[in-house]
C-alpha cells in the first residue's frame, strides 16, 4: 500500500519501503504511510520496529520524477518526528543508497545496522543547501 509493506511477529514490527523499482524514493503518499505504520508501533504489544527498504537501496530520497509531492516536505518532518518520537527502539536496516531523505531516515532511528553495501550522503550539501529531513539536528 502506498510503497509500503509491513508485517508483525511477535514484538517485531518490520515496516519496508517497497519500491524497489524508484531505490525506494518516497512520494507524499508514501511519506504519510511510513508515519501511520511507526505509529503503530505505539501498541503495548510492540517491542521494535524495524525499518528496512526493498530490493538493492534502503532509500535513495525524495521521489524527483513523480507527481504525488504536494506537500511532501511537511510529509517528511512529520514522518523523521513520529520515528524519533516513538520511546521504543527503531532499527534501520541498511544496504545500498541512504540518500538524502534517505539518510536523515535512518539518522531518525535509534540505531542503524549497516551492510558493507551501505552508503550515506546528504544530496543538499553538495549543492550547498542544508539537508532535508531534520539531518542537521538528528546527526
Amino acid at each position: 500500500m502506498n510503497g509500503i509493506s509491513w508485517h508483525r511477529d511477535g514484538g517485531v514490527l518490520r515496516i519496508v519501503l517497497d519500491r524497489p523499482d524508484k531505490l525506494n524514493a518516497v512520494n507524499t503518499p508514501m511519506l504519510k504511510e511510513l508515519k501511520a505504520r511507526v505509529n503503530d508501533g505505539h501498541d503495548e504489544s510492540v517491542r521494535v520496529v524495524v525499518l528496512t527498504g526493498a530490493g538493492r537501496a534502503f532509500c535513495s530520497g525524495g521521489d524527483l520524477t513523480g507527481a504525488d509531492t504536494d506537500g511532501a516536505v511537511v510529509a517528511a518532518n512529520e514522518m523523521v518526528q513520529a520515528i524519533a518520537g516513538l520511546p521504543k527502539p527503531v532499527v534501520a536496516g541498511v544496504h545500498g543508497a541512504a540518500v538524502g531523505l534517505g539518510c536523515s531516515l535512518a539518522l531518525a532511528c535509534d540505531l542503524v545496522v549497516a551492510a558493507r553495501s551501505a552508503f550515506f550522503q546528504l544530496a543538499f550539501t553538495k549543492v550547498g543547501l542544508m539537508p532535508d529531513g531534520g539531518a542537521s539536528a538528528l546527526a
